[in-house]
Parts: structure tokens; sequence; C-alpha cells
């Protein structure tokens, strides 16, 4: 036990007192995700974030960018490891 679930970066995130914190989770509907994006946008912990997202392989928008990004990133990255060991 005392294990903190949530690392302590999380509680100085914009999203933590957004009133609908569902949008972050929501990625099919642009105006939806714009809406994440601009909280986003304005969060002190922004990159760490985005950083966590990365590793965890999250789900839903963090540090501003959706899953979908995210995905693309990695694979860029792995594209290049490769391309780098070849």
């Amino acid at each position: 036990m005392g294990a903190e679930l949530t690392p302590s970066w999380m509680h100085g995130a914009a999203c933590l007192n957004h009133a609908n914190q569902s949008i972050f989770f929501e990625e099919v509907r642009q105006s939806i995700v714009k809406e994440a994006k601009l909280v986003c946008k304005s969060c002190a912990v922004c990159s760490t974030c985005l950083e966590y997202a990365m590793k965890h392989e999250e789900v839903g928008v963090w540090g501003g960018t959706t899953t979908n990004q995210r995905a693309k990133v990695r694979r860029r990255q792995n594209l290049d490891k490769m391309m780098s060991i070849a």
C-alpha cells in the first residue's frame, strides 16, 4: 500500500479540473478533439503528459495529441531505429 497510483505531475494538469473530462477520450468528432487540444495548449504539464502517453500507449487526447498521432510518431521512431540498424 502507499504507492501513488497517479503520477504527481498529473495534479497540475489542466484537464483534471475541466468541467467535461470526457472530451479527452472522444476522438471521433473533430470539434471535440479541438476543444480538448485547446485545453492541452494552455496546460503547464503538456510535454510531460505527452511523454507519459507515448511511454504508456494511452488512449485519448494526451499532451495535445490524439491516439492516432502518437501511433504515427511511434511507427516513425521504429522505422528510424530499423533503418539505423540496417
